[in-house]
């Protein structure tokens, strides 16, 4: 299994705090009760939304732009599925306005804490999505963002109106994103993707390709079954990523002669500072599509 990247957060979105979220008490006044908790939190223009995920941190400030604060709880450099949430970064969710998620315990010290916030939006259940990784279909991170549009409508409608307006400005730019990854994957010669959990399953079935999940626990049969896909297609995808136990993808590779592919499935800070024009979700997704074409064996779509 990979170790986890070290982060640092776009300055694009200053308010996607992913550090040291307690750094700031704030006093309660009433006898015997006290807290700490972010400014962003304590003190949001109009509304404070916590999640998790990177994604949907950048969903959401991109819907709220200067009326929402917007936390994502998990430290950069630590594993967006399992971060244990501190007694602080437990209190930031609780006292959210509005908490996301994904829900069916895909982060499950995230959803425990969520449980006790005012509102909470788990996508799973709104969206039904064949894989927990909503951001990584265009199509279903399109209603993604309308789902947290409406939910942070409900949470304080008199700003309904501006959220409506951002979502529809990012939903655009998503729409574009779409438009790009099927024009590029539909002419490539190869569709079979070969991945470690089912993190591709709704871009797959958007765009005809064809997902064998090789868990670590798979069977040698099961090895030896993805091998082949690999080695009868024209061309395949074979990919590695962060935050899971990919050790069946690298038999698999062994079995087939072939090395696996660097994906990032998005759940996590980046790396690094996003440079470039456009959101950091958009051209970090043009980046996951630039990996997937060459690896599918199209390489026209290079910018």
């Amino acid at each position: 299994m990979r170790t986890s990247k070290v982060a640092t957060v776009n300055a694009r979105y200053p308010r996607l705090v992913v550090a040291a979220l307690a750094a700031l008490a704030v006093a309660a006044t009433t006898a015997g009760c006290s807290s700490s908790l972010p400014s962003s939190v304590a003190a949001a223009p109009v509304e404070s939304v916590v999640t998790g995920l990177w994604p949907l941190a950048v969903a959401a400030q991109a819907i709220g732009g200067d009326k929402v604060a917007v936390d994502d709880v998990v430290p950069a450099g630590d594993n967006p599925f399992t971060y244990p949430l501190d007694p602080a970064r437990q209190r930031t969710v609780e006292a959210a306005g509005l908490a996301v998620e994904i829900g069916r315990g895909f982060q499950p010290a995230f959803e425990e804490a969520a449980r006790h916030a005012p509102r909470t939006l788990a996508l799973e259940q709104v969206l039904r999505p064949a894989s927990p990784y909503v951001w990584l279909s265009p199509t279903m991170m399109e209603r993604a963002v309308s789902a947290i549009a409406d939910a942070m409508t409900s949470a304080d409608p008199p700003a309904g109106p501006l959220f409506e307006r951002n979502a529809a400005g990012f939903r655009a730019e998503i729409e574009s994103l779409r438009i790009d990854y099927s024009s590029t994957l539909s002419v490539c010669p190869g569709t079979a993707v070969v991945a470690p959990d089912r993190a591709l399953a709704d871009l797959a079935g958007d765009l005809g390709l064809t997902e064998t999940v090789v868990a670590a626990s798979a069977s040698a049969a099961s090895v030896s079954g993805a091998a082949r896909v690999l080695e009868s297609a024209n061309a395949a995808a074979l990919i590695r990523q962060p935050w899971v136990d990919d050790s069946g993808v690298e038999r698999v590779g062994a079995a087939a002669g072939i090395r696996p592919t660097e994906f990032d499935t998005l759940a996590g800070v980046p790396a690094g500072p996003v440079t470039g024009s456009g959101d950091p979700y958009t051209q970090l997704m043009e980046n996951d599509l630039n990996v997937l074409s060459r690896a599918l064996g199209c390489n026209n779509n290079e910018q």
